[in-house]
């Protein structure tokens, strides 16, 4: 049977999270007690990205609940 046209990739990664950047998950982490064995972060860029833009989904979000509230403000005391 040949592939589908009807393929969906549900699934599409977008970038790191910041849970993702932890060091916990680095190649290079030693342990507690051994820490990182490099003497710089080499997922400081990504790091950098994913505090930046969930600080963009965050204020996104409260921009959403304000206007939302702000709409339904205006319809009741209209």
């Amino acid at each position: 049977m040949g592939k589908s046209n009807n393929t969906r990739f549900h699934n599409k990664f977008v970038w790191w999270s910041v849970a993702d950047c932890d060091c916990k998950w680095c190649r290079y982490y030693g342990g507690k007690k051994s820490g990182c064995t490099l003497e710089t972060c080499c997922c400081t860029e990504e790091r950098a990205e994913a505090y930046r833009l969930e600080s963009e989904k965050k204020k996104a979000s409260v921009k959403r609940k304000r206007k939302i509230e702000a709409e339904r403000n205006a319809g009741r005391y209209a």
